[in-house]
């Protein structure tokens, strides 16, 4: 199966390599959106890679015999593009009124103020576990802050909501936020 592998830019030196027992991303995209959960990676290269699938969740792969074949470019995401899938991803799993209310207005653009963000991460109950809910709403808030906050802190926050929303398809929500937002 095709994956995708992230490793400090190190590895660019040494060329393809194979990682053997490794997990790695179902699609470039994937890759992007996830990456900034890892915070040591500094200078990150994206490979396509090959390997033979042990298990996969809508976040990683798990493959045996994981080789890197090339470096490819990251595609080109947005921290709002980020955001906007986060919130997307969180609000296919979270249903309550008040925040989805929220949800579908940052996305259709109607409201994406700090204090709105703040809102709807406050509307949370604490004794609920919202899938993703609460970091996509941290990252559209941190993102609404006069001044913005750094771009990877946002992305990381997006990051940790993706990864923990029930979205079994987090490329495809991806393609078609992407397809909407040109860069």
């Amino acid at each position: 199966m095709i994956a995708y592998k992230v490793t400090e830019r190190i590895w660019e030196m040494i060329g393809p390599t194979n990682f053997g027992r490794s997990v790695a991303f179902p699609s470039a995209i994937v890759a992007r959106l996830i990456w900034r959960a890892f915070p040591m990676l500094d200078l990150p290269i994206l490979w396509k890679a090959e390997g033979d699938l042990v298990d996969s969740s809508p976040c990683l792969v798990r493959c045996t015999n994981l080789k890197t074949l090339k470096i490819v470019p990251f595609p080109n995401v947005t921290t709002e593009q980020c955001v906007r899938i986060a919130i997307a991803c969180a609000r296919i799993g979270y249903k309550e009124q008040k925040w989805t209310t929220w949800a579908a207005r940052w996305l259709n653009g109607r409201d994406r103020s700090a204090d709105s963000a703040k809102a709807a991460r406050i509307s949370i109950p604490a004794d609920s576990n919202p899938p993703g809910a609460w970091a996509a709403s941290e990252a559209a808030f941190l993102y609404s802050q006069d001044p913005p906050t750094v771009a990877s802190e946002v992305e990381c926050w997006a990051a940790h909501s993706i990864c923990n929303s029930v979205c079994l398809d987090i490329h495809a929500v991806a393609v078609k936020f992407l397809a909407e937002t040109p860069v």
